[in-house]
């Protein structure tokens, strides 16, 4: 909507109000901040992922540990367990290798 308002408010211009208009846009566009984090805001939010990566895996191992060692109740030993098994149906092959 706003793009066909804009083509008809150019249409209607002669060259001078249209060489201003473009001048003017223009100028907003430098005073516009880049759109781009730069490459220290990058690591910094890589490293940032990969430390919550990290405690997501430990905590995973840990959970992995406290079921193999028995120290969750039954209860939740059978609900952790059923989460893994609806893990391993959302593979095409449930997992496993097709027979042929």
């Amino acid at each position: 909507m706003w793009r066909q308002k804009l083509r008809d408010k150019l249409g209607g211009m002669n060259d001078a109000e249209y060489a201003a208009a473009i001048e003017a846009a223009r100028q907003e566009a430098l005073e516009l901040s880049p759109p781009h984090r730069t490459y220290e805001e990058w690591k910094a939010m890589q490293a940032a992922h990969q430390a919550e990566s990290e405690r997501s895996r430990d905590r995973v191992r840990q959970a992995q540990i406290a079921l193999q060692n028995g120290h969750a109740s039954p209860i939740e030993a059978q609900e952790a367990e059923n989460k893994l098994l609806k893990k391993a149906d959302a593979w095409p092959d449930n997992g496993r290798r097709s027979a042929r």
